[in-house]
């Protein structure tokens, strides 16, 4: 059979199966792991993440409730192999435990303790891991705005729609624009108006949602349990651009679904590699169908140019490093916290998200471009986001902090923005009158910064 831009979203999500809404059938769904304030809670076991070393061993573990003993476990890329005892016979059988394996309904176990380096946190990196390799393929083009626009206009066409939430990125609006499918856009985070959006969809209609997980401009999370939920009651693909998350959200920094412990929820995974990845393009992560379908279909993969030699490398270097040194990761959380806490003490109020991306509200243009150019007197270089990029009265700085940031950087920065914000927001006289987009107490006197 022919597939389609028109039936792509119904013939492979019946064919799929699991990848349809969100992808894990009911049994693994009932084994999800769940985060706590001590790490990870799977199958019973509480697996401390703080102290994470990464060691990248892929492995399954012994069911805990069964009390076997450690099994050996060996990889192949299609595959989880696991030699395990009957507790009754003695005898040893080997069982395909991989989720996309032989038996997909079969739940994922975690070890205890790493068959690697024996350390008992490895177990939630090893369990991220395993989940990440149902992403079967990834199709790479050569630049995160290209691939939004070429995979939502491939998988989406006329009699279709598409949910939109109001405040994603420009690249997906222009999507799902030019799919010519019917486009609708909800409120920013409002899961009861998406409910609402697919409700109203014809029956026969392709359905497909799309997210970022990190809005670009405030650095706020989707609330992606609440939005799997939905897609899963109306069997709606969902597409989540991670661009933003991935190489900074969850203690190895896989992204939006490490974060929530929400592993094999996001069956169309879109990330660019030009953010934490300090290289160019983007890539769609999927099911071998979806990929292999786009690869042929997809205007702006065929009759555009790979990405060159050196770009790639840069990626897959990059990709290495953030496996192989999870610490980033935290080095980079602490760094945002530091940022935040210090421009809170200087009397500009922030939003307390879990991201790196750090909006200071100006309100008008002018004083964005006025505190912008004092920053850069200062050797401090930000960017300003003025109207039309974002509506009328809510322009501001963009501030986005680093794992190669030092505490002495992160302390200058802050020290740079309270004293250009008290010199444009706040001079000596001019009142109290804060921007419409974020009210709050100003701070007169410049900024020191604290003795260490």
């Amino acid at each position: 059979m022919t597939i389609s831009r028109r039936n792509f979203l119904k013939v492979a999500g019946a064919a799929g199966g699991a990848l349809l809404a969100g992808g894990a059938s009911p049994a693994r769904a009932a084994q999800s792991p769940q985060t706590s304030a001590g790490g990870v809670e799977f199958n019973g076991m509480l697996i401390d993440t703080t102290k994470c070393i990464g060691c990248r061993a892929c492995e399954e573990a012994c069911n805990e409730a069964n009390k076997l003993p450690k099994p050996k476990v060996s990889f192949s890329t299609e595959s989880v192999f696991e030699e395990t005892r009957d507790t009754t016979t003695g005898a040893y059988t080997v069982v395909n435990r991989f989720p996309n394996g032989k038996n997909p309904d079969e739940p994922v176990f975690v070890r205890k303790q790493c068959m690697h380096c024996n350390q008992p946190a490895c177990a939630s990196a090893c369990l991220t891991k395993a989940m990440e390799k149902t992403r079967e393929a990834a199709v790479v083009y050569n630049s995160g705005f290209v691939t939004n626009v070429a995979a939502i206009s491939s998988l989406i066409g006329r009699g279709d729609v598409v949910v939109c939430d109001k405040l994603n990125h420009a690249s997906i609006v222009d999507g799902c624009r030019l799919s010519g499918a019917e486009f609708v856009r909800v409120p920013h985070n409002d899961v009861a108006a998406m409910d609402r959006a697919l409700s109203a969809v014809p029956e026969r209609a392709g359905r497909l949602v799309v997210v970022d997980a990190v809005f670009s401009m405030d650095g706020d999370l989707i609330d992606l349990p609440a939005v799997v939920e939905v897609c899963r009651k109306h069997q709606a693909w969902l597409m989540v651009d991670e661009s933003h998350s991935f190489g900074v959200l969850g203690a190895d920094g896989r992204g939006i679904e490490s974060h929530f412990g929400l592993h094999e929820s996001i069956p169309i995974k879109m990330s660019s590699l030009s953010k934490a990845i300090p290289s160019v393009g983007g890539f769609i992560a999927g099911a071998t169908d979806l990929i292999a379908y786009l690869k042929h279909v997809s205007r702006a993969f065929v009759f555009s140019a790979a990405l060159p030699p050196a770009s790639t490398a840069a990626a897959l270097a990059a990709i290495d490093l953030l496996e192989a040194e999870p610490q980033r990761v935290a080095r980079l959380r602490a760094r945002a916290q530091q940022l935040r806490a210090g421009l809170r003490r200087g009397g500009i109020e922030v939003r307390d998200d879990p991201t790196p991306i750090v909006p200071v509200m100006t309100g008008s243009d002018e004083a964005a471009l006025k505190m912008t150019q004092l920053l850069f007197d200062a050797g401090i270089f930000a960017s300003p986001v003025v109207s039309p990029a974002v509506p009328p009265k809510t322009s501001r700085l963009r501030i986005t902090t680093t794992a190669a940031h030092s505490e002495g950087d992160v302390d200058q920065v802050v020290g740079g923005l309270v004293n250009a914000w008290t010199a444009v927001m706040s001079p000596p006289g001019a009142g109290s009158a804060a921007p419409d987009a974020s009210p709050g107490p100003r701070r007169r006197q410049p900024w020191k910064a604290p003795a260490r």
